[in-house]
């Protein structure tokens, strides 16, 4: 479900009919008699399910790309949601994303430190930072519900950085050496993504954000670099470009990253 959301596969008003009533079944099972209203997480702490060493709870999450497993700036940076409203492609754009961090108190050395390693003040306050700024940005629907799984001594994990890593462990190739002998790297890819989903140390996952990182880079490094040569054609009821010479051709030529991209470009250009 958040794979389709955050995809663009799913309607707003659908995708949140399902997390309400997946909410409902986590206060069932939490025992807790709160509901989906938009709250924030503090406000919904007491919504969990018990399991060994882990707890699911509803929160609000940010429209952010990884930012647990990443710096805040980097996050914002490469979040196509941000990019794209802001125009980071651009001077102004890339100015905007600066004051934004001024105006919320954190300081550009703060925002560009991994987020875990934050100082906890900023932390605590980006929430309600965020929510006071956001609508001066532009930036209305960065906010939506979700979920996010708490592992013991580990960093927490949301539904989005999971969709994000299996995403990625599917349509990265493991390398081109791989690529070449083996007459089945999809099947490849599959074992990988299916082996982070069950292994319990959460390295494959891990291992997984960390190839979803450099995706999402190559995704917006890419879609900056067809706007800013101005490779976008418009042909009336629909718009093209030809990718040439890339030295990331291999990985973008994946059709899910084509897609990617292609939303990208159209959220950047006519959104």
């Amino acid at each position: 479900m958040t794979d389709e959301y955050i995809h663009d596969r799913l309607p707003q008003a659908e995708y949140d009919m399902i997390v309400s009533e997946l909410q409902s079944d986590v206060t069932r099972l939490g025992h807790s008699n709160a509901v989906f209203d938009g709250a924030t997480a503090d406000q919904n702490e007491e919504l969990l399910v018990q399991v060994p060493d882990t707890k699911i709870v509803f929160e609000e999450e940010y429209r952010l790309v990884l930012y647990r497993h990443w710096s805040l700036y980097e996050s914002l940076f490469h979040s196509p949601y941000i990019a794209t409203q802001l125009g980071i492609w651009r001077e102004p754009g890339k100015n905007k994303l600066e004051v934004m961090l001024a105006k919320m108190g954190i300081p550009l050395e703060q925002s560009r430190q991994r987020y875990q390693w934050m100082s906890d003040k900023h932390k605590y306050h980006l929430r309600h930072r965020l929510r006071d700024y956001k609508d001066e940005f532009g930036l209305h629907e960065l906010f939506y519900g979700s979920f996010h799984r708490s592992m013991a001594f580990q960093t927490q994990m949301c539904a989005a950085d999971v969709a994000y890593a299996i995403n990625a462990l599917l349509v990265v190739p493991v390398s081109a050496e791989v690529e070449k002998e083996s007459t089945n790297a999809w099947g490849t890819n599959f074992e990988r993504a299916l082996d982070a989903l069950e292994d319990d140390t959460h390295q494959w996952l891990l291992n997984g954000v960390t190839c979803a990182r450099d995706l999402q880079c190559l995704i917006v490094r890419e879609g900056i670099t067809l706007i800013e040569k101005q490779m976008i054609v418009n042909a009336g009821k629909f718009a093209y470009c030809y990718i040439h010479q890339s030295a990331d051709q291999r990985r973008l030529v994946v059709p899910a990253t084509l897609i990617q991209l292609a939303m990208f470009l159209v959220d950047g250009m006519f959104g």
